[in-house]
């Protein structure tokens, strides 16, 4: 048997996704979980839903799911850490203008 999701693993998939995804959808079909997240799951930023189903007992069901519960939550720590280097990236260049505008301010001034 499939080993069982427990909650603190589950908070901690929301969490990821919440920080990559535009939209989390959760619903209960047939007995099971269905979470959506909806992100830019590829190199090419466009956005799109993947599924991940959850038994009421608390195992993934990967036969009607995109990604099993596990595999998805890799993926998603990947994303995270992809967003965390882009959001670096972000604020350095942000820095940068700010010292750059300094700059043209003391140069302006003089």
């Amino acid at each position: 048997m499939a080993e069982q999701i427990t909650t603190t693993q589950l908070l901690d998939f929301l969490v990821k996704a919440d920080k990559v995804s535009s939209h989390i959808t959760v619903k209960k079909r047939h007995g099971e979980y269905e979470i959506g997240v909806c992100c830019p799951w590829d190199d090419d930023n466009d956005f799109y839903t993947q599924n991940t189903f959850i038994s009421e007992e608390g195992h993934s069901t990967w036969e009607t799911s995109d990604y099993d519960f596990f595999t998805m939550n890799f993926v998603l720590d990947e994303l995270v850490k992809k967003e965390e280097i882009r959001e670096q990236c972000r604020q350095k260049r942000q820095k940068f203008r700010q010292k750059r505008q300094e700059l043209l301010s003391t140069l302006e001034d003089n």
